[in-house]
């Protein structure tokens, strides 16, 4: 599955290109995490285009950045192609693969806003949501409580028909229930989590 973003930026290709591909400048430019993320230069072609594959548990994938002149600087060309792998790979990116897609396509184009931001001097907007591995953490435990919790009540109420009825249909609310508690229940935790982080920092 693939995401693209692009933006015009006030500065010269040599300018973009080392603001990508120096770290200090691309430390400014990437929320900092605790995730066990890692990334490997795979091509660069100077002032033009760079080439990173990316891993973070399951999920890889590959970002190209292409730079390139415009009529008022450079043009910068952002594609992040990625994909679930292991054997439920398919079936998570079939279940998943869309809110994937949006998130990484809102965390590309604030990237690009950065990027230009800092590269025209203006003021630079606070950097993306990014989870922490506790927080992350935290968030598949609550997700699967509350799969687990549905399946009880699921399976209270069917008690009285046959074993194999009650564990096929409590296996199957269990399953329901993660991906929907997953897919709209998850940013609803992750204001929770903030405001209580908030709530900590001002010692409240």
């Amino acid at each position: 599955m693939k995401v693209t973003s692009s933006i015009m930026i006030k500065a010269s290709d040599e300018d973009v290109y080392k603001a990508l591909t120096e770290r200090q400048d691309r430390e400014a430019l990437v929320p900092k995490t605790d995730l066990p993320a890692r990334a490997e230069l795979v091509a660069t072609v100077p002032n033009s285009k760079i080439v990173v594959r990316e891993r973070l548990g399951r999920l890889v994938g590959t970002t190209t950045m292409t730079i390139g002149p415009s009529s008022d600087g450079s043009r910068v060309t952002m594609d992040f192609d990625f994909a679930l792998k292991g054997l439920l790979g398919p079936i998570r990116m079939l279940l998943f693969g869309r809110d994937l897609q949006r998130a990484y396509r809102d965390s590309i184009r604030a990237l690009l806003v950065r990027l230009k931001a800092r590269l025209e001097g203006g003021p630079i907007p606070p950097a993306p949501r990014v989870l922490s591995r506790r927080e992350l953490t935290y968030l598949c435990i609550a997700m699967a409580l509350t799969a687990a919790l549905a399946a009880l009540v699921v399976e209270a109420l069917m008690l009285s028909l046959a074993f194999p009825v009650v564990l096929a249909t409590t296996l199957a609310t269990y399953f329901v229930a993660y991906v929907l508690a997953m897919k709209y229940a998850g940013r609803r935790l992750l204001t929770i989590i903030d405001a209580i982080r908030a709530d900590l920092g001002t010692g409240g």
